[in-house]
């Protein structure tokens, strides 16, 4: 005879015919327990300290992570106000670079037509001609 079991019904316990006695006693017992454990006013209070600890547990974590993600946003606002202040500095200072040299054209284009003035009213009027039939082309295929 063998000391391990060789089928499943040897392991449970149940027979061809349905689960035997012992096997049926022991269900029975557990259902009783599962049914009677929840309205079990003694139970709910022994679970209760137990059921606390994890609770305050969960509190504190939770509670410390949301501490750590508000401490992480106020990294990251930082951060952001730095690389905002440098690009608000390196914007302005194109600005100011073009402004300068648009204002360094002008004086020159001011130069050149007060020397030539008959020159600068001949590249106007070229300018103009040429802008005049472009258009004129434009708006004469559109028709």
């Amino acid at each position: 005879m063998s000391t391990k079991p060789e089928t499943a019904s040897d392991l449970t316990g149940a027979t061809p015919e349905g689960p035997s006695d012992a096997a049926a006693s022991e269900r029975d017992t557990l259902t009783e327990r599962a049914i009677s454990a929840p309205s079990s006013p003694s139970s709910e209070q022994e679970r209760a300290p137990e059921a606390a600890l994890p609770a305050e547990e969960t509190f504190d974590t939770v509670f410390g992570l949301g501490a750590d993600a508000a401490e992480l946003g106020a990294d990251v606002m930082a951060v952001g106000r730095t690389y905002l202040a440098t690009a608000a500095q390196f914007v302005q200072a194109e600005i100011d670079d073009l402004t300068e040299a648009l204002s360094g054209g002008s004086a020159a284009c001011d130069q050149y037509v007060h020397e030539r003035p008959w020159s600068a009213a001949a590249a106007a009027g070229a300018v103009g001609f040429v802008l005049g039939l472009v258009l004129s082309k434009a708006f004469v295929r559109r028709r």
